[in-house]
């Protein structure tokens, strides 16, 4: 995941135990030993969370560093207590970096036993928190860190006198601020045993979860901050469905039984398809399943990817050597789950994902802070990394000179929930000031540039790319930083409804639309910022037109289509 402290775009791991950490280009960065863990989690810090196996009755837990895979301070589980209880598979890591656990407690001179969930500092190993759960004698089934921060859990107990089992659920924050919502179901069984709920829990946008069980008669219950309430479970008697995606509309896709179900919150089916399993909800209220097929918002086919790549949040595909492939990231739904397992890099929590690409000009840089492409490039990732982590926000990829090509921009532009953004130079024919393309850096007896059917026209050396009926983009926001964008230009985009156009406003148009590459990349990401934060376009545009007067720039900013577009997650 983007972040300040890691260099990794993915993690392989091999089959004599050790862990490679994979740069975007292919680069191993560096390969720690996991011959004696269990198993690895990534973190939101460009590292890895390893739990160890019980060991004469002990486990431990330990970060190792994102750039150095060096091991943090272990936390190990005193007397006889081990770590992720049951399986071991109960861990989860937080947006801020702590590592929640359920640990299994005992005590033999009491003969007592009780599970707690902890939180850990991986940055020294020290317990931050304990809370005791309702587990004994019972199970934990289930901890997931959800949209709004917090950890659920969920658990059982046996009441063995009356053959009756209950279902509990809590959360808990990263503080170890916590709130128990009780017994939330019962159910009867003839036999003493404790039986397994099928417990399914995804997160609710940031607004609490969903959980689902099959236990007794099956049931559905959402939370919402310190409230629960019971819903009936689509499908009908006996439960059985599992949600795993939340759609854009905010509504839920999941698995019953072998079947695909698409669902509300008011636990109503919208469709069922047979033996497909979800895996991507798609931005126009579609899924992509496990088998490549990709479906409608109304359960329909409509066509097939092929075999599912692993993809990585700046924006590349990997498949099993890892090999890395050319592949068009799927155009991923506007939600904390849109990915099975809750993001890209499953590790217990939900996260939003929205891809975006930023695209930088050779001639905007200092050439005594940055003497080449190569230095740009890593000089201003580095700052997008700690401005924009955790990836709660907007993961940014940046392209820079030649990675800023009129294909990676067209790509850019088909994605719907995506921020796109040009700063280059608009193509200019000498006798007017408004431009008739957008020009990449590139060749300089053939540069590069994108122009629209209506405008074009020969121009000396440029490679022009030529669009007949302009710019039909998908894209929620773009962004032109360059010269000679006027009225003309800008009817060349045709948006829909929640899309919006960010363009420069010339305060001296009666001269030539010219501006400051310079000034715009740093109004420009003043924009991004704010809206990875949530800001309105409107509001964003705000902000960047404060950032140019304070640049004293011979221009401002505006913005065509709608204002109110933002990048939060929806619930219904």
């Amino acid at each position: 995941m983007p972040s300040a402290t890691g260099v990794a775009d993915v993690f392989a791991f091999q089959a004599d135990g050790t862990v490679q950490a994979i740069t975007s280009d292919g680069t191993v960065a560096w390969t720690a030993d996991l011959s004696q863990a269990r198993y690895a989690l990534p973190d939101f810090q460009g590292g890895l969370v390893v739990v160890t196996p019980v060991v004469a009755g002990q486990s431990s837990i330990y970060k190792l560093d994102g750039i150095s895979g060096q091991p943090y301070p272990a936390y190990t589980a005193s007397g006889t207590a081990s770590l992720g209880a049951w399986g071991g598979s109960l861990v989860a890591v937080h947006p801020d970096g702590t590592i929640f656990a359920v640990q299994q407690n005992s005590d033999p001179a009491t003969y007592s036993e009780w599970d707690s969930v902890i939180g850990i500092d991986p940055a020294t190993g020290a317990q931050k928190f304990s809370v005791d759960l309702h587990s004994w004698p019972g199970f934990v089934w289930d901890i997931m860190i959800a949209g709004d921060g917090y950890a659920y859990v969920v658990s059982s107990s046996r009441d063995f006198s009356a053959n009756t089992s209950q279902l509990y659920l809590l959360r808990v924050n990263s503080s170890g601020a916590y709130d128990d919502f009780g017994a939330i179901y019962e159910w009867v069984s003839a036999s003493g045993d404790i039986l397994d709920p099928n417990v399914g829990m995804i997160t609710n946008a940031d607004q609490g979860i969903l959980l689902t069980w099959s236990a007794g008669w099956g049931g559905m219950a959402l939370t919402a901050g310190t409230g629960v309430s019971l819903v009936n479970p689509p499908a009908g008697p006996g439960g059985g469905v599992v949600p795993i995606l939340q759609a854009q509309d905010g509504s839920f896709v999941g698995s019953y039984y072998n079947d695909m179900i698409a669902f509300d919150a008011s636990g109503t089916a919208r469709w069922i398809v047979p033996n497909e399993t979800p895996q991507i909800a798609t931005a126009d209220g579609g899924v992509i399943a496990q088998s490549g097929i990709t479906y409608d918002q109304n359960g329909n086919a409509t066509g097939k990817m092929g075999s599912l790549a692993t993809y990585s949040w700046l924006g590349y595909a990997y498949e099993s050597d890892p090999a890395q492939v050319r592949m068009n990231m799927p155009d991923f739904g506007l939600s904390f789950q849109a990915t099975a397992g809750g993001s890209l890099s499953p590790n217990g929590a939900d996260v939003k994902y929205v891809p975006s690409k930023w695209f930088i000009p050779a001639g905007i840089y200092d050439p005594n802070t940055y003497p080449n492409a190569a230095a740009l490039d890593a000089g201003f990732y580095a700052n997008v990394k700690a401005d924009f982590s955790p990836p709660t926000k907007i993961a940014v990829n940046l392209l820079v000179q030649g990675k800023a090509t009129v294909t990676a921009f067209q790509d850019a532009l088909a994605t719907t929930n995506t921020v796109v953004a040009f700063l280059d130079h608009g193509l200019i024919p000498p006798d007017q000031t408004g431009a008739i393309g957008l020009c990449f850096s590139g060749n300089p007896s053939a540069i590069p540039c994108l122009e629209p059917g209506p405008l074009a026209q020969p121009f000396g050396n440029i490679n022009q790319v030529v669009l007949p009926n302009g710019f039909t983009p998908k894209a929620r926001v773009v962004f032109l930083g360059g010269c000679g964008i006027d009225a003309k230009f800008i009817a060349q985009w045709h948006l829909q409804k929640g899309q919006a156009l960010i363009v420069p406003v010339y305060l001296k148009p009666s001269e030539e639309m010219h501006i400051n590459l310079v000034k715009v990349a740093s109004e420009w990401w003043t924009m991004l910022f704010n809206l990875a934060n949530g800001s309105t376009v409107s509001d964003a545009v705000s902000a960047g037109r404060t950032a140019a007067k304070a640049n004293r720039a011979a221009h401002s900013w505006t913005f065509i289509g709608d204002g109110s577009v933002n990048f939060n997650a929806k619930t219904q």
